[in-house]
């Protein structure tokens, strides 16, 4: 093999320039030959790096830096926000029952709690109606009772006097304040009978002085004391309908739950109205603290469209709500499954720390404080408004029925999406739910805003109803 190795070096010295000169050739004829073949590869080697050039680029550097940077401050931002939305939320109140003794069970040895819980939710009611100093309109009946003691009292006053002219009607009370002089004149005429001299029905009632129709009417008349003496009108047909009081025999355990978490809202809603008012009270003259003169007139409905609570350790977020979808969410959007209820564009349904709650309120306030009435409840908790509708109320220039005062004032209608903290009575929550996602009384119902029933708006749009006083009629315009 040594032998064969050396025979070939020996060779190559001695020919070497026609080796050099072979292996040149061999060269030229394979590029040439490739040089035919692929005539572009330099063309895409070229572009190839270009390529690479730009990604090289790219890597050392970000083109829209300045957006990268926005969606950074952005997220910074959300952050932010969500720590000061859980140390808001860590200071929300506690809840606690009504009754503590049904809930998460009904104690064994307590077996008449539940009824107890009945009456409890009924003094709840009042107490509700009492934060918001407020009362309904006057009766028919009591206006009958009012003016059967004006009688009396002008009979007792005539006796007194000798046979002499009794004066007409209550004492006069300060009439300054009560009409809107600037609405759209309305002939009317008010009775007589009785309680001194005819209202000349050739003028106006926008003429006709407020001092005058306080006392030569008895609806009038009423009317105005009871308004001077409260700061909202409600009552109890105004407030979330509470099953529990109506059911026979013992309330279920999921009823009275159901009944509790209610009233916690109520109380958040309705202790923020409450504070609202009485914040503005206070600021006003003595003799301007009334109804007609502070933000919010009325509360003419609260239903509760639906509640999706979960038991105690259940998978809140899995199960689906009525025409609903699992994880979260509310299948499409707009209107849910339940009457009356919208969801617009929250569609949020109960989360593993979450019940969601959504309920309507129908109100009549103050149309430039509007804004703010819907602040103070979103500041009550967490509480979305998720629609609002609004018209004008009519002006009351017969000082009858319910009395608003001077200040413009439209009836407004708003839905609401509430998220309740379940870590906040998370010791109350029973083991057991039917996962029932039905609210409190439906709108448009007996008895709901809108409705027919007592408490019902009478439409969607309409003020509160207003009864003619008695003995009116209305002008046609003429003297007949």
């Amino acid at each position: 093999m040594g032998a064969m190795i050396g025979r070939i070096v020996a060779w190559v010295r001695l020919n070497l320039t026609m080796v050099i000169c072979g292996s040149v050739a061999a060269v030229s004829v394979v590029a040439i030959v490739l040089g035919m073949l692929l005539p572009d590869v330099q063309a895409s080697l070229q572009k190839d790096k270009s390529v690479y050039d730009s990604l090289k680029t790219a890597a050392g550097s970000a083109i829209n830096e300045a957006v990268i940077e926005k969606h950074r401050q952005m997220q910074q931002d959300v952050r932010r926000r969500l720590q000061r939305y859980i140390a808001e939320a860590s200071r929300t109140r506690d809840y606690v029952p009504v009754h503590p003794e049904v809930f998460p069970a009904v104690r064994p040895d307590r077996q008449n709690a539940p009824f107890e819980f009945r009456e409890t939710v009924r003094r709840k009611q009042r107490d509700l109606l009492e934060l918001l100093k407020a009362k309904d309109r006057p009766t028919d009946e009591e206006v009958r009772d009012y003016e059967n003691k004006l009688k009396a009292d002008a009979k007792k006053e005539e006796r007194l006097r000798g046979g002499g002219i009794p004066a007409p009607g209550m004492p006069v009370m300060p009439g300054e304040g009560l009409l809107d002089r600037g609405a759209a004149p309305v002939r009317g005429r008010l009775p007589a009978d009785g309680m001194g001299g005819a209202i000349d029905r050739s003028r106006t009632l926008l003429e006709i002085p407020a001092e005058q129709l306080i006392r030569e009417n008895p609806a009038s008349g009423l009317a105005v004391m009871i308004a001077r003496s409260i700061y909202c009108y409600a009552s109890p047909a105004s407030l979330v309908p509470q099953p529990v009081l109506t059911e026979q025999g013992q309330p279920s355990l999921e009823s009275m739950w159901r009944s509790q978490v209610s009233i916690w809202v109520q109380e958040d809603v309705i202790g923020a109205l409450a504070q609202f008012n009485a914040a503005v009270a206070d600021a006003l003259p003595e003799d301007q603290r009334w109804v007609g003169h502070l933000p919010v007139k009325h509360l003419v409905g609260f239903t509760i469209s639906s509640m999706q609570l979960a038991p105690a350790g259940g998978a809140a977020g899995g199960a689906a709500a009525v025409g609903g979808e699992p994880g979260g969410r509310m299948s499409g959007g707009g209107v849910s499954g339940n009457p009356g209820e919208v969801t617009g564009f929250i569609k949020r349904t109960r989360q593993p720390d979450i019940d969601v709650v959504r309920f309507q309120l129908d109100l009549v306030v103050e149309a430039p404080r509007l804004i703010e009435v819907l602040e103070v409840i979103a500041a009550a908790g967490f509480y979305t408004p998720t629609r609002v509708t609004y018209a004008e109320v009519p002006p009351n220039l017969t000082l009858t029925d319910y009395v608003y005062g001077p200040a413009p004032v439209i009836r407004t209608q708003v839905s609401y999406e509430g998220c309740l903290l379940r870590s906040k009575y998370a010791r109350w929550i029973p083991a057991q739910l039917s996962g029932d996602t039905s609210g409190m009384g439906v709108p448009g119902g007996s008895g709901a805003p809108g409705g027919v029933g007592p408490g019902g708006g009478g439409g969607r749009f309409q003020p509160p109803p207003s009864r003619v006083p008695r003995g009116a009629r209305p002008d046609r315009g003429d003297d007949s």
